[in-house]
């Protein structure tokens, strides 16, 4: 390798690091103390998100997705378009993103009450939530199987969120 595409090759990795732009600390971290110090003074955005699915290879790391959609148990017997519209509004999906390699893993997690803000569980608006292999007795097997529950109970890391959607007013 020549000195010019070493100087280039360093570039390209500088310009990665930089579009993961928070994340990159988060990944860093050795401490779930860290990790809270890191979540109350970042925003991650769209571009964060998709810059580190698109890198994750080349930061060193494989990746998993999966959506889970619940349905609320009873479905109206009289079916009107206001009751159809309210049974519709019930329905919870959730996404998770899991990075790992041979020594940690790191899951995101959301459903879309949580970006919009339509939850009223974080007063600081739209949130993802974030859970990494420092926290103790936690596995991602274990997290990934909650997941699937329509309600679970995971202690988790609220990371504020900028999804660039605006409700048009």
């Amino acid at each position: 390798m020549t000195d010019e595409e070493a100087a280039r090759f360093l570039e390209e990795m500088m310009e990665i690091k930089r579009s993961i732009g928070p994340f990159q600390e988060l990944l860093r971290s050795s401490s779930k103390k860290e990790i809270e110090r890191t979540a109350r003074q970042v925003v991650i955005n769209m571009g964060h998100f998709q810059a580190l699915i698109m890198n994750h290879i080349i930061l060193g790391y494989l990746y998993e997705k999966e959506t889970f959609t619940h349905m609320p148990t009873e479905r109206p017997r009289k079916n009107t378009v206001r009751k159809d519209m309210n049974y519709l509004s019930q329905r919870k999906t959730t996404t998770y993103h899991l990075f790992y390699n041979s020594s940690c893993w790191h899951i995101l997690y959301f459903n879309y009450g949580d970006i919009l803000n339509n939850n009223e569980h974080f007063a600081k608006g739209g949130h993802i939530h974030y859970v990494s292999s420092i926290w103790e007795r936690t596995t991602k097997e274990g997290i990934v199987a909650k997941l699937k529950e329509r309600s679970y109970d995971i202690k988790s890391i609220h990371l504020r969120f900028d999804a660039g959607i605006t409700d048009g007013a």
